[in-house]
């Protein structure tokens, strides 16, 4: 084993969309699909983007994720691990780690800024990547009754 600690390679500075304060991030979550469950707010602003370049930093980040494991390496791991390579190497925060503790499921959420303009919170799995489709929201396994959520 090396001794040589692992580094992070240095974020992607990049022009974010826009910004919204924690206050409107809440906001915009009560009106979302997951309003039941309670969001816990670390920052005082936050990234908001669009589809497209919320997806480019997923795919940027999540091609760096080791294999799948049921026991070591799974959702829980993945939706945190997500979160916090979006952050640290592209420079954007703003994804909302879900725990669904009723289904035992983890996942992401994230603001998606539409072309009118309008915000949305949409689902979005890191195991894949990928926003869960709208029609999706609300169905197993994203079908939460009880958990909790953290936006970093």
């Amino acid at each position: 084993m090396s001794d040589t600690p692992k580094t992070i390679d240095p974020p992607q500075v990049k022009t974010v969309t826009a910004t919204v304060t924690a206050t409107d991030f809440q906001k915009l979550w009560d009106k979302g699909p997951l309003s039941h469950l309670q969001l816990l707010v670390a920052d005082t602003l936050y990234c908001v983007q669009d589809e497209a370049t919320w997806l480019e930093d997923f795919k940027a980040t999540g091609s760096r994720f080791p294999v799948y494991d049921h026991e070591k390496r799974d959702c829980d791991n993945y939706s945190v691990f997500m979160a916090g390579a979006v952050s640290m190497q592209q420079d954007v925060n703003g994804v909302v780690i879900v725990f669904d503790t009723s289904g035992a499921h983890s996942y992401n959420a994230v603001v998606v800024v539409e072309s009118d303009g309008s915000m949305t919170f949409k689902i979005a799995e890191p195991q894949l990547d990928a926003f869960v489709p709208a029609d999706k929201a609300g169905t197993a396994p994203y079908a939460e009754k009880a958990g909790f959520a953290v936006a970093t």
